[in-house]
């Protein structure tokens, strides 16, 4: 079976003959229903091969949901079972374990800025963030609205596209 690319050049080559010919529209019609089956299976089978790419995508989008749940799990889990470990190490007073496979200690971090009461911070320890002005921007379904009840507006126009459906 021919390409869909050749398939639709050939309808409308088919198509720019029958009319050069000044046929009716009847007739033009009729003659390209006649040709239209091999194109026709073809839109077929592109329809077909869709659905199933969207299906794959659905479960795809499926599995990535239940893996990403699955990771924060796991992401919790480490976290409490670190903050486990690090407990029984304090209590235990072994900082550091050293084995030949593995070492485990705990480490002292850098001092942490802990704001108790902000208004008593001296003002040389402050910062302004720079306040930027608001930016306009179009208000889209007015502007569809106005231009759907027969205003112009400068700079705008209501647009129809296409879209393929599969049912």
């Amino acid at each position: 079976m021919a390409s869909l690319y050749t398939l639709t050049a050939e309808r409308i080559a088919l198509k720019n003959q029958l009319l050069a010919l000044d046929l009716d529209a009847e007739c033009v019609a009729d003659s390209l229903e006649g040709e239209s089956a091999e194109v026709e299976e073809k839109i077929c089978n592109y329809g077909f091969v869709i659905n199933d790419l969207e299906a794959d995508e659905l479960c795809v989008t499926i599995e990535i949901d239940r893996l990403t749940e699955r990771r924060e799990a796991m992401q919790k889990r480490i976290i409490a079972i670190k903050d486990r470990l690090m407990s029984s190490m304090i209590a235990a007073d072994l900082l550091k374990v050293d084995s030949a496979l593995i070492s485990v200690s705990v480490k002292t971090n850098q001092p942490s800025l802990i704001v108790d009461d902000v208004t008593q911070i001296p003002a040389e320890f402050m910062k302004f963030p720079e306040v930027k002005p608001p930016v306009a921007a179009p208000d889209k379904v007015a502007i569809k609205d106005a231009i759907k009840s027969g205003l112009k507006v400068p700079g705008c126009h209501n647009e129809c596209t296409r879209k393929i459906l599969i049912k």
